[in-house]
């Protein structure tokens, strides 16, 4: 007899556990449960749950292990053993999930275990890591160095060959840097030696215009030192009505890649404003604008010169007045804006009465000072922006722009009443001259300026005709 509840084979069965749930069950080759966990289920029949390949095998004498389903539906691992003298069947179930677990609980013990290895461990690792990494702190502080100017070259005393390879490469690429750093310094020196002694004031700006350099020459010329040029105070220097066009030009030839030739008014400290002319190119490197070189000339004198022979070319050289030349270039200007505009003019033609015993009697200088006097004296006659000619000996014009008839006759008569009342003086002896004017007005038909002088020397012959000191009007005026 076996008490299948109390004996105590089968209480310790019962009590067996593999993991957290797995468990161990004795049953007849029938499929009566003798062993279970759970005491309900002893002298009961296996669980239907149970049924399967695994089980059914195991009660026909099966034994091995395999993957069945528990009670409650969850996929365990199966293993049936046979108990052939009393014909007993030994099932151990272990759930799927707990398979697994042996192996966490080994790998978390130790894990707790290498833990402790490795944080006593890290002490001897880090000094191994700095001892290795020993070489490469020496190598970057000698890179930094050398990059200082405080050493030349990388002396490495390693037995890392890598590290000397490095090393070596390293030297031989400042070694070259070296050379190519002291070829440019050499170069740059007699660049600067070159814009220095150079009698030619020069500059260097970018391409923005911003100025970078500016040689003694150009310093002496304006009176502005580098740092003054490179703070753009050269900008108040430049003649306001120069200054935009100069800008507008410096753009043009910086994106087109062009020259730029200018002539500018600049004022240059104590010797005033000054004409100078400006001439720009590009500084090219490998077919890329680098910057811009420029080159300055003081052309004050050429362009005072120009300006006077421009004046002496159309003035007459006496009397100060306009010539021929210069009178018909002012005639013709007239006409084209009378034909344009559709301005009024007219114009006084005469010569003087009497002049010829002035200059028998006195002689030519004697002539030259009358021709002087009545040269000031017309201009106390006419207006700002009338234009007086002597044409040649003693035959005078006066063109009178935006003039009408009735003005031009006023003028001219107070023109002959100022001349009736000249005079010069010689040995005691007072010698006056008088003016007989023809005047004259520009017409629509008229097809050429000289039309108008034609009509005008024309009514100065009339004038003359009818008694001298007198003044006619060209009736086409009227």
């Amino acid at each position: 007899m076996v008490n299948l509840r109390d004996g105590r084979f089968f209480l310790d069965l019962r009590s067996l556990r593999i993991g957290e749930r797995g468990y161990a069950v004795l049953m007849t080759s029938d499929g009566t449960v003798l062993s279970h966990p759970d005491q309900n289920r002893v002298m009961q029949q296996t669980p239907s749950a149970w049924e399967g390949p695994l089980l059914e095998k195991a009660l026909d004498g099966w034994q091995g292990t395999g993957i069945g389903r528990l009670v409650s539906g969850e996929s365990a691992l199966m293993s049936f053993h046979q108990v052939w003298q009393p014909g007993w069947v030994v099932g151990v179930f272990l759930p799927e999930s707990q398979v697994r677990q042996p192996i966490l609980d080994y790998v978390r013990r130790q894990g707790w275990v290498a833990a402790v290895v490795v944080l006593s461990m890290l002490p001897l690792l880090w000094w191994l890591l700095r001892l290795g990494l020993s070489p490469l702190r020496r190598l970057a502080r000698q890179i930094a160095l050398v990059g200082q100017g405080e050493i030349s070259r990388i002396t490495l005393d390693t037995s890392l060959d890598e590290l000397r390879r490095i090393a070596r490469t390293f030297n031989d690429v400042e070694h070259e840097r070296g050379l190519e750093r002291a070829e440019r310094h050499r170069r740059q020196t007699y660049l600067d030696a070159v814009l220095r002694s150079s009698p030619l004031p020069m500059f260097l700006a970018s391409l923005e215009g911003r100025i970078t350099y500016v040689n003694p020459a150009l310093e002496s010329l304006t009176g502005l030192s580098t740092q003054a040029f490179q703070r753009r105070e050269w900008l108040r220097r430049l003649h306001p009505e120069d200054r935009p066009v100069l800008f507008a030009l410096w753009r043009h030839a910086v994106n087109g890649g062009h020259e730029l030739h200018r002539q500018m008014r600049f004022a240059c400290g104590e010797r005033g404003m000054m004409w100078l002319e400006l001439y720009t190119s590009q500084v090219m490197n490998d077919g890329r604008p680098q910057g811009v070189v420029g080159f300055v000339k003081d052309i004050t004198h050429l362009r005072e010169q120009q300006k006077r022979q421009l004046w002496e070319a159309e003035h007459d050289p006496l009397t100060g007045l306009l010539n021929r030349r210069g009178f018909d270039r002012r005639l013709n200007d007239t006409f084209m804006a009378f034909k344009e505009r559709g301005d009024v003019a007219a114009l006084i033609l005469f010569d003087l009465d009497s002049f010829k015993p002035i200059n028998d009697d006195g002689g030519h200088a004697l002539g030259d000072e009358m021709l002087d006097a009545i040269a000031r004296c017309l201009e106390g006659c006419v207006r700002r922006d009338d234009h007086l000619a002597r044409l040649g000996g003693d035959e005078f014009a006066i063109l009178l722009p935006g003039c009408g008839h009735e003005q031009a006759v006023r003028i001219a008569d107070k023109v002959r009443h100022a001349v009736s009342e000249l005079s010069v003086m010689q040995d005691g002896k007072r010698y006056r001259v008088t003016a007989s004017l023809g005047v004259s007005c520009l017409g629509s038909d008229d097809d050429e300026a000289q039309a108008v002088v034609k009509r005008a020397d024309a009514a100065s012959y009339e004038a003359k005709a009818q008694g001298k000191n007198r003044m006619v009007a060209d009736a086409r005026c009227g």
